[in-house]
């Protein structure tokens, strides 16, 4: 009998969704071909059609005993990192556990709190750290959406013990450990259903040459360059448009507009572009998606030269091309070097006015079916099931690390793991108290205590 499969997404999953939910969302669907998969997902979440093959269930935050029931009858749990935290169970769970770390948090949460006082930052970058400790100590089997991502994880899973002679003897690549598992493109080709934007947003005609900006605009991101440069542009071609449909997170109980987007908002106004040129919309639904990019003309996507953009993955940038859409896109991440490799569009430097404004110049004189050779052989290379195949070849044959697989079965009884891990968390409260006094100022009086006792000690030699 095939092994049941619990998945926790810690986002909404249903017709409005981001990035996470989509990823949990369609990797239920692959899963759920070859094992029955319950979906877990916050309260707010809802099936996006009928007859759906996973069944999705939504849970309330911090309800541990509700979640452990519902994993009660699972033997594979996948879930990410935070949900640790909120469902400590998870922790000692006899279950087989893939954590999911397509989300590089510690590297995303520098730039998220960049605006708040120092002692918040340091608060929250040690939360994130504990997280990482604690999911690379109980992971069975890691999973994360890129190479460069995978040796990130494998350097938190050697610092964190997990890297050791057991590992190794188990598999010497050790991808039973950590794997691949990218976001992958739909099968089915994209239909376009009804006109949401030509003709239908006001300012935007059907003969207008549309940029599109697939995602949220987070504070990592930067619409700022484009904005200006799609300013540039339209003084010599004033068909341009630039449309944002969905700039803030649909889970905004948890994710709260980030000051990214207001900055944006205001430089469209500032330059007098705002519902002339640029255009602001709201969260598109799942389902609805392909209109937008179908009725595009180009999709964008860029960022600024963060540690978050070196290891980041843009799952928008996967729905450019299962749209055929031609792209320009900021060097640096995984996403801009699939462009290059497919041709696919154009790839510019950071904050590169010039580029882009040039990029934008090129590609309104290149018809859509110039670049179709490349889409083709993207959308044939990147599918969601090729995507998941590491996924479900564990899911179909669960197993316990080899370092969490012991005699009977109890990998609590692994103690070094487990020690190294209980040290570590030693270590990561010292540290926040040590943080924390010098944000009290502790230090700073100490040094000049010091400093006083030096001048006595001077004088009196």
């Amino acid at each position: 009998m095939p092994s049941s499969v619990l998945m926790i997404s810690h986002d909404l999953v249903g017709p409005q969704m981001a990035g996470a939910g989509m990823r949990y969302w369609e990797l239920a669907q692959v899963l759920s071909r070859s094992v029955p998969v319950t979906l877990a997902a916050p309260e707010g979440s809802a099936p996006l059609s009928p007859g759906e093959s996973v069944r999705l269930v939504a849970y309330q935050r911090h309800d541990s005993e509700a979640l452990q029931r519902l994993a009660q009858p699972a033997q594979v749990i996948i879930a990410p990192g935070d949900t640790l935290l909120e469902f400590p169970f998870l922790l000692d769970s006899d279950k087989y556990l893939v954590m999911d770390g397509y989300d590089p948090h510690t590297l995303e949460s520098l730039a998220w709190n960049e605006s708040q006082p120092m002692d918040a930052r340091v608060s929250s970058q040690l939360e994130r750290l504990r997280i990482v400790s604690l999911q690379c100590a109980v992971g069975d089997f890691h999973i994360c959406a890129s190479e460069r991502q995978r040796m990130l994880w494998l350097g938190w899973l050697e610092a964190t013990g997990r890297v050791n002679p057991l590992t190794y003897d188990d598999d010497r690549a050790l991808r039973t450990l950590v794997d691949t598992v990218p976001t992958g493109i739909p099968n089915d080709p994209p239909q376009h259903t009804r006109s949401l934007l030509r003709d239908v947003v006001r300012g935007i005609a059907s003969e207008d040459y549309v940029l599109v900006w697939g995602g949220g605009v987070w504070n990592w991101l930067d619409p700022l360059t484009l904005i200006r440069a799609v300013a540039r542009v339209a003084r010599i071609h004033p068909h341009v448009r630039l449309y944002f449909p969905g700039p803030r997170h649909p889970y905004r109980q948890f994710v709260p507009d980030m000051s990214m987007h207001r900055a944006a908002v205001q430089l469209s106004q500032d330059l007098g572009l705002r519902d002339t040129v640029v255009f602001w919309g709201d969260w598109v639904p799942y389902h609805e998606r392909q209109n937008y990019l179908l009725e595009a003309d180009v999709g964008c996507s860029l960022h600024y030269e963060t540690i978050e953009s070196t290891f980041a993955f843009r799952t928008r940038i996967l729905d450019y091309v299962w749209a055929g859409l031609p792209m320009i896109v900021t060097r640096g991440d995984v996403t801009s070097e699939l462009v290059e490799d497919y041709g696919l569009g154009v790839v510019v430097d950071y904050e590169d006015e010039d580029g882009v404004a040039e990029a934008i110049s090129h590609l309104l004189s290149m018809p859509r079916e110039s670049f179709r050779e490349g889409f083709v052989r993207a959308r044939q290379e990147r599918s969601w099931e090729q995507s998941a195949q590491p996924l479900v070849r564990f899911c179909l044959n669960p197993r316990h690390a080899a370092d969490r697989r012991v005699a009977g079965g109890d990998w609590r009884e692994n103690k070094p793991v487990l020690e190294q891990m209980m040290q570590q968390q030693r270590e990561i409260a010292r540290l926040r108290e040590l943080l924390g006094g010098y944000e009290r100022g502790r230090f700073i009086r100490f040094m000049k205590w010091l400093r006083a006792v030096r001048r006595r000690t001077t004088r009196r030699e």
